[in-house]
């Protein structure tokens, strides 16, 4: 069950990581084709993402693919505390089709999710009841080799129950 309080938040962040989308497309000198091209996600899509008033809540391998194309980590894409712009290339499995990247970024969300879980000593049960995210997406989330591929919205309400910035979940970078 999706609350008042708790969809206005979605719509916030999604809103938030459109203009995220928008902005590193700009600073990258693309136009929405050429996002397209480099993405493989469709134009309605991207226009979709980037438009101030749509809160659709897209999959996360859309988001990496919007990551990647742009060459910069997903958790730059995803940070919505900043308005700093980010310069650099991301290269995750260099020579890895797009699909063992996903698989393998999916994989590295639900090890995230776990790791702030613990951290924040809750158990399964008590995240899906803070989050409102049911205990199977959870569960399939954290277990391994399952690579599911869950909205945008549900990794904001699972950020927010953890208490931890959206882009720490995404943040692949270790050591």
């Amino acid at each position: 069950m999706v609350y008042a309080s708790q969809e206005i938040r979605r719509e916030k962040q999604l809103h938030k990581l459109g203009l995220n989308v928008k902005r590193y497309r700009e600073l990258s000198d693309l136009n929405r084709p050429g996002l397209v091209d480099l993405s493989g996600v469709s134009s309605s899509v991207i226009a979709g993402i980037e438009a101030p008033n749509m809160f659709t809540s897209h999959r996360i391998a859309t988001y990496l693919d919007v990551a990647e194309a742009l060459e910069i980590p997903p958790h730059v894409l995803m940070d919505l505390t900043t308005q700093d712009s980010y310069r650099g290339t991301a290269v995750l499995h260099e020579g890895a089709s797009r699909k063992e990247r996903r698989k393998n970024q999916i994989y590295l969300l639900g090890v995230n999710l776990q790791h702030y879980r613990r951290l924040r000593k809750l158990d399964k049960p008590d995240l899906a009841v803070l989050s409102g995210v049911s205990l199977t997406t959870i569960k399939g989330i954290e277990a391994p080799k399952m690579f599911v591929n869950n909205e945008m919205g549900t990794w904001i309400d699972l950020a927010y129950a953890l208490g931890i910035p959206l882009h720490h979940l995404f943040d692949f970078t270790y050591g």
